[in-house]
């Protein structure tokens, strides 16, 4: 695989340096909440299906976000997955809602996030390209 993916936990951790030292604690545990404005935008949007994103260096930190479905198997809600394509290029089945891909090449990456179901159909597609300025 060209670009590997990483998990949650690995997100965890380097959010702390994306979003300030004092959010992760030393064990990868986030240790603040999110504001009440941040939390109150998060509940205004209607969409079903959100996809955000930053960029790091070579690294794209990708968070999904979806009301219907869960990643977690013990929810109520229908379980779902992530298939994660780079120009065009399948990389990936993620089970979790959020999760990094690595070592891009500098220059511009269309990136497609496709959310899909127990049974294996796409339920939601989004897309987006990044622009990776350098490679340090």
């Amino acid at each position: 695989m060209k670009y590997p993916l990483y998990s949650l936990s690995a997100l965890i951790l380097v959010s702390g340096y994306l979003y300030g030292h004092e959010n992760v604690s030393k064990s990868g545990a986030l240790i603040q909440v999110p504001s009440t404005e941040v939390l109150s935008a998060m509940t205004q949007v209607r969409d079903d299906f959100q996809v955000g994103f930053s960029i790091k260096g070579t690294s794209v930190f990708v968070d999904c976000y979806t009301r219907e479905y869960s990643f977690t198997p013990n929810s109520e809600k229908p379980l779902a997955s992530v298939l994660v394509y780079v120009d065009g290029t399948k990389m990936d089945e993620m089970r979790t809602a959020a999760f990094i891909v690595k070592d891009l090449s500098q220059g511009k990456h269309r990136i497609k996030v496709k959310l899909i179901d127990d049974q294996k159909q796409t339920t939601y597609t989004k897309e987006f390209t990044v622009h990776i300025q350098s490679s340090l």
